[in-house]
Order: C-alpha cells, then structure tokens, then sequence
C-alpha cells in the first residue's frame, strides 16, 4: 500500500466521523492526527530517479535484512473545507477503522 492511500484511508474516516456528528449535542474537535507507519522506500527507474514510500506489514520477509525499512512519523492537521477550522467528529464508529498493510495488500 502507499504511503497516499494510507493516508487516504485515514481522510476517508475522519470524514465519516464528521458525517456522523450531525446534529450531535457532544461532538470533539479534531486535534493534530499523527501517523506512524513501517515503511519501505524503493528507487524506480534509472534515468528519472523516482522514489517510492511504501507501507509495509511490520515483520514483512526480507524487509529488514535488506536495511530498506524505515519509521515515518506524520502529522496532519486537519482542516474542514466549509468552515477552515478544526473538523468536529462523533464519538462513536460504526467499527474499527481497517488496519494498514491488512486490506486491499499489493
């Protein structure tokens, strides 16, 4: 999976939240979301020089015996399109948000 559709998926359920949250009496205010993810960075092609950040499993074969596994920390901060402020959420999921490198794995 890469490091964008991680990403996406997280966009992806927040927005849910905020869905969820209309006409609510409590909602939370969404703070600094952050993001820590086991990935692997690969250099595609010759002449461009592309490179690629992608998550992996933790314990994927032959990631760290090769040294390519890194930590990446990121941190959003999310922003409500409408209104520019902070996004406000419900309290409450529908189930548990699906886990990185688990679904949909390439």
């Amino acid at each position: 999976m890469g490091l964008a559709e991680a990403v996406r998926g997280v966009r992806e359920e927040l927005a849910a939240a905020m869905e969820s949250a209309d006409g609510e009496r409590l909602r939370f205010e969404v703070g600094p979301v952050e993001l820590e993810f086991m990935v692997e960075v690969r250099h595609e092609g010759q002449a461009e020089g592309k490179v690629k950040v992608w998550v992996v499993e933790a314990g994927a074969s032959g990631t760290a015996a090769r040294g390519s596994s890194h930590t990446l920390k990121v941190v959003l901060n999310p922003v409500d399109t409408s209104t520019g402020a902070a996004p406000l959420v419900n309290d409450e999921l529908a189930a548990p948000p699906p886990r990185p490198g688990r679904a949909g794995q390439r």
